[in-house]
């Protein structure tokens, strides 16, 4: 296998940049380079030149971890140089140089420690959410599944799921023994039972926690002119929207990021709605309401002086995902709707953002730590849990071969999970989320 080479840390201009080698030509490297391997786990400073001119190149810190016991689980050099675009273009120059090493790939590193067991894809993925995460709910998240809780937990279960089986073979040798068939039989469709029920319970998070990693959207509408792109300007604290008292100034979908609390939300805002002749704003209405629909939150904006009109696309929706908010509160006040705002003043802003929290974060007391936080995790589970309420269908003392065929293939489905088996037409998904260096 080729050695890997990369910058680590961030590009550009920096006090310290962290270039990470891992491979066989680690040990060539550290001793043209570094003037020999230095204490594992130590660091060492040393100065670090190019061996065909003898030049020294910088100073840095160079750190030894000697396989197997590296992130990789081969050889692994880091060297922690200046993070000036010079030294580290003449660093990676040296190493280029090398027979048998090369610039790493996007997600080469991990890839590796994935390939030498060093780490299960579910602890792949949540490093991956870590690298992306900009708010504490998700770092929380992410860490804990870097730290294999969900691996945990599907080993705790294939676990059961295999001592079921034994069970189930156990009912077969004693099956001309009545009592003790039953007897084993009822154990272990109750088993069968309270797993069924714990995977129900780790499937009602899901939703939650896969909007706590891609951010909750929460679509600003309304008639036109009733303040929706003053209130996405007040809360980005920039102009965003263009404002206008021309009806129909917004015309497509406008989004900006926050971070409320610890939860990462998209604000949309969208297009009045009314009826348009106006080809382009008749778009942009039908966009408006196609948002409104794929929302998870939708914020109705009303003028206190002028009489509401709900659009049929919010009229349908469950009152739940609706907050009705008056606009405009320091030229008229409003007694009629849940809040009052003023984007102008900021008054009533905060108590906004506040209610968004309390209607977003609903089911947050049961998901603080989820089991399942993406869309493979939830189908490898939907798949377990078909095979276990097939086997449960069974005549148990009957036909305990068939029961115990199922718990197999739902042992399977869990070991997805993982990585332990079928997994290499994902590897090339997972690692494009990667950056360089990791």
């Amino acid at each position: 296998m080729n050695t890997i080479y990369a910058v680590s840390s961030g590009r550009g201009k920096a006090g310290v940049a962290v270039v990470r080698i891992s491979g066989p030509q680690c040990r060539a490297i550290a001793a043209a380079v570094c003037g020999g391997l230095p204490v594992p786990r130590m660091a060492s400073l040393r100065n670090l030149v190019n061996p065909q001119t003898i030049d020294i190149i910088d100073k840095s810190l160079v750190l030894w971890f000697p396989a197997p016991h590296s992130f990789t689980g081969e050889d692994c050099l880091e060297l922690h140089t200046h993070g000036s675009v010079a030294v580290l273009t003449a660093l990676m120059h040296v190493l280029s140089s090398f027979p048998n090493v090369r610039a790493a790939e996007a997600g080469d590193f991990t890839r590796r420690a994935f390939q030498n067991g060093k780490m299960d894809l579910t602890e792949i993925e949540g490093l991956s959410d870590l690298l992306a995460a900009e708010t504490e709910l998700q770092r929380k998240h992410a860490i804990a599944h870097a730290s294999g809780v969900l691996r945990k937990k599907a080993d705790v279960w294939r676990a059961q799921l295999l001592r079921i089986m034994a069970l189930l073979e156990a009912t077969i040798d004693f099956s001309d023994e009545g009592d003790i068939a039953s007897s084993l039989a009822q154990k272990v469709a109750g088993e069968l039972r309270a797993i069924s029920q714990e995977w129900q319970q780790a499937m009602r998070g899901a939703n939650f926690a896969e909007r706590v990693r891609d951010g909750f959207s929460v679509a600003i509408t309304g008639l036109p002119n009733v303040g929706k792109s003053s209130l996405l300007n007040h809360l980005a604290g920039r102009d965003v929207a263009i404002i206008s008292s021309i009806p129909g100034t917004t015309r497509d979908i406008l989004e900006v990021y926050m971070d409320i609390n610890g939860l990462p939300v998209k604000l949309i805002d969208t297009a009045g709605l009314r009826e348009s002749s106006d080809v382009i704003e008749a778009e942009g209405i039908r966009r408006a309401r196609a948002a409104i629909g794929d929302a998870d939150l939708v914020l109705c904006l009303h003028h206190p002086l002028t009489a509401a009109e709900i659009d049929d696309a919010i009229a349908i929706l469950p009152q739940s995902k609706v907050l009705h908010v008056a606009t405009h509160g320091d030229v008229a006040h409003s007694h009629a709707y849940e809040l009052q705002i003023s984007a102008k003043t900021g008054a009533g802003v905060e108590a906004l953002l506040a209610a968004i929290y309390a209607r977003i974060s609903t089911d947050m007391h049961a998901t603080e730590m989820p089991l399942i936080t993406r869309k493979r995790h939830a189908e490898c589970f939907e798949l377990a849990q078909a095979c276990v309420m097939k086997a449960t269908h069974y005549d148990l003392e009957q036909h305990p071969e068939l029961a115990a065929e199922e718990l197999r293939s739902a042992a399977m489905h869990l070991a997805r999970l993982s990585g332990r088996i079928d997994v290499e037409n994902l590897l090339d998904f997972i690692f494009r989320e990667f950056c360089i260096g990791k």
